[in-house]
Order: structure tokens, then sequence, then C-alpha cells
């Protein structure tokens, strides 16, 4: 099994968590661990782990971060930066608070995503494709407001998977997170709502053969400030 980890710049190499680690001879199994958050405010976001912040992390909208999991579980923590103090944050403040459960097998994405105070929190599993050859895996995460299906081709590929799609939730996640094979190439991705009306594109989009890539489209309809957009990732 291919394990994933997304092409971003680790400031210092790798992200870890404060005293998770003691020492080079005694770091276990972990997992790759991604955060974007493409929760649409100004201020951007604070992620903690077990209470720990992350090391280097801006929480920005559309922001990667990440961390080493050692495996078991962990409780995951987001905090709006707008309501941060001088003495930090306390209870009221945090937005996600979840438990989740990291196998050392296996690397993660998750997303931070939603409206002004009714923000939501989604973790994607990163498997490959078997027998992916000369195409490119492909998954489509919709994470937007305001746009309740939505529709995406890649030039002038319609998979299935990546029609009629509702906003990502614990419903939808285990679909969305497998990798679809489509043919490699550069492309334009488009998003159209249900009566055809084109939401977002995105020109010139190389799908690499054997890559993975992430679709996303964020922000929220009709806002200028974060409007609806195709973002992507890459994995690998």
């Amino acid at each position: 099994m291919k394990k994933f980890s997304i092409l971003f710049v680790f400031v210092a190499g790798v992200f870890s968590l404060t005293s998770c680690l003691k020492d080079d001879s005694d770091i276990p199994s972990t997992s790759v661990v991604t955060l974007t958050n493409l929760y649409p405010t100004e201020s951007g976001v604070l992620y903690l782990v077990n209470n720990n912040q992350i090391q280097i992390q801006s929480g920005k909208y559309k922001s990667n971060e990440g961390f080493l999991a050692i495996p078991g579980n962990k409780n995951i923590k987001v905090i709006d930066r707008s309501k941060l103090t001088k003495e930090g944050s306390n209870a009221n403040e945090v937005m996600i608070d979840t438990n989740l459960t990291f196998i050392d097998t296996l690397s993660y994405s998750c997303f931070v995503y939603g409206q002004v105070e009714k923000p939501k929190f989604v973790r994607a599993k990163n498997i490959a494709v078997k027998d992916l050859g000369t195409k490119s895996g492909v998954r489509v995460f919709h994470l937007a407001t305001g746009a309740e299906k939505i529709n995406i081709t890649i030039g002038d590929q319609e998979i299935p998977a990546f029609m009629n799609k509702v906003q990502e939730s614990a419903a939808t996640i285990e679909t969305t997170e497998v990798f679809r094979p489509v043919n490699s190439g550069t492309f334009t991705i488009k998003a159209t709502d249900e009566a055809g009306n084109l939401l977002a594109q995105k020109e010139n989009v190389n799908l690499k053969s054997g890559s993975y890539h992430n679709i996303r489209i964020n922000g929220i309809k009709g806002n200028e400030k974060f409007p609806l957009e195709i973002s992507l990732s890459d994995q690998e």
C-alpha cells in the first residue's frame, strides 16, 4: 500500500507535536496527517492536537499544515484565531472538537470548512489506486457553501463519482475519499450546478501520469471576499 504525503513546504522539515517525541532513537511508526483550512475567515484558525499546538502553522485560509501522528486516538481542536485572547483560548472558543483514531499504515487528509459560526470538519484516508498505470488518481471534495449540488468535469471527462456532489459530511466522506482513475494530461476543470450554470473553473491543470490529486471546490456562492473556486493539492 502506498503511503501519501501532501505536497506543501515543510518549513522545519517535518511538522511534529510538542512533547510527543523524545529523541530519534525513540521514534515509533507514525501517520502523516495534513490539515487544510477552507473555513472562510480572514483571521485563520489554530490547531491543537491533544491540547498541544502544532509547532509551525499559519492557519490562514487555504493553508496546509501537517503533523506526524503516533498510532492511536487523538483529540483535535480547531479554534478561530480572531477569538484568541492574550491568555490563549477557552472551551467556549473551540470551533471543532473531535476524537479520531490513527493507524500507522495510513496517511490522512483533514479539512476545515463551512461558514462563520457553522464550522465543519472531515477526514479522508489516503489510499492508492491499484494498477493506476498511466492515469491520474483524482478525488473531488465539495467544501463550498451555497451550492447545493455540483458537477465537476475534467476536460471532456465526466466521472460519475464527481457528478451531483453534495457538501461533504460524515455520510459522504467514505465515498469521496476514494481516488478515481482519470486520463492524465492538461485540462480545464469546471464546476457547474444542477442547471448547468458555471460556478467556477480552473484552466491549465496538469494531471500527471501516475500521480494523485485532490480537487476541491471551496468558498461561498455570491461572496466576493471568499468566492466559489476550484483549488487543488497534489499527493505522492
